[in-house]
């Protein structure tokens, strides 16, 4: 708004001076025909005035369109990874949960977390670590299917919703041979294992949170049993 009045008042102060300067021009150089030249020049003014008005509206239209579909794709999009953010993640899912209670269907959520991401940050420091977080969305958008949906939570977390009902083990194991494979950051090989948790519904929630909460066990479970060193 404070952008629009800035340019009415430009554009009403140029008016003003140009229509004060030709009367006074008209007046000076032709006085028999300063009525006629008068009335052609406020008729040329108000058909100027028109077009001009028309094409900044529709400029300022497009503008305020554009703002406005920037605004909407920051409100749920992760700024870092391009991947959906928490607060679009869980609405989608808590519709995911509407659908299969409606329906009778089965649905199934990955909960990943990258291992040993914070030494990443502290030898490689917090650039390399957020390229190994944009990889790790570039993998997954690469490896996912249409139904199959993810997003990053937060700090080295992501989760993958798929409401096929398919298997989720097979899903799992795409995932984590995708998010496996070397990572290459400013000419140096990153080592990068990726932990996962499945939960699915309504075996494991009835609603999102618990879903969640349930897909979030299993991955610390899964992270501990990597940890767990083999019986001697």
């Amino acid at each position: 708004m404070k952008h629009s009045t800035q340019i009415a008042l430009g554009y009403l102060a140029i008016a003003t001076v140009w229509v004060g300067a030709s009367d006074w021009l008209a007046a000076a150089i032709l006085p028999d025909a300063y009525l006629d030249v008068s009335l052609y020049k406020g008729w040329l003014f108000v058909g100027a005035t028109s077009a001009l008005l028309k094409i900044w509206l529709a400029a300022e239209e497009d503008r305020r369109d554009e703002i406005e579909a920037r605004l909407q794709e920051s409100a749920v999009t992760d700024s870092l990874t391009g991947l959906r953010n928490r607060a679009a993640f869980i609405e989608h899912l808590r519709h995911a949960v509407e659908r299969a209670r409606r329906g009778g269907h089965r649905f199934g959520l990955l909960y990943l977390d990258v291992d040993g991401f914070k030494a990443i940050n502290d030898t490689l420091g917090h650039g390399a670590g957020d390229a190994v977080l944009r990889e790790v969305a570039a993998r997954l958008r690469a490896v996912l299917r249409a139904a199959e949906i993810a997003a990053r939570l937060g700090g080295d977390e992501f989760v993958v919703l798929a409401e096929t009902g398919g298997d989720l083990e097979t899903l799992a194991q795409r995932v984590a041979d995708a998010l496996g494979a070397p990572y290459v950051v400013d000419g140096a090989e990153v080592p990068i294992q990726v932990s996962i948790g499945v939960a699915r519904f309504p075996n494991d929630g009835l609603d999102a949170d618990s879903l969640l909460n349930a897909a979030d066990g299993a991955m610390y479970a899964a992270k501990r049993g990597r940890r767990t060193p083999p019986p001697a």
